[in-house]
């Protein structure tokens, strides 16, 4: 299981997470796949504190990743987002949630 986002439910402040269920058990155990797990969490906190130039690096070591397969789409989808986002400035107090939709990436 990986943390892909974070969401907002209409009506509350409060952040939810949304995860990808990959594989079982034996998936969990490979130290392939616990080195993409990690690189996933170094990539999602690059791209929540705004180093758009590490998790652009990130994003392209996963999608190299033979493991990623099933994410492939959802790494280009942060990978448009981040070169959206460092092309143009914005607020502080961003929070990343619902980015992707609300400046129109695509497929999203």
């Amino acid at each position: 299981m990986l943390e892909v986002d974070w969401t907002r439910v209409k009506g509350k402040a409060k952040l939810v997470k949304v995860y990808a269920l990959l594989g079982d058990s034996k998936l969990q155990e490979n130290p392939q796949f616990q080195k993409l797990a990690a690189r996933h969490e170094q990539m999602l906190e690059a791209y929540r504190t705004q180093k758009w130039d590490q998790a652009l690096r990130l994003i392209d070591l996963l999608l190299k990743d033979e493991l990623s397969h099933g994410m492939k789409n959802l790494y280009l989808l942060y990978q448009e987002s981040a070169v959206f986002f460092k092309e143009r400035p914005f607020d502080e107090k961003w929070d990343s949630v619902g980015s992707l939709k609300r400046h129109g990436v695509s497929g999203y």
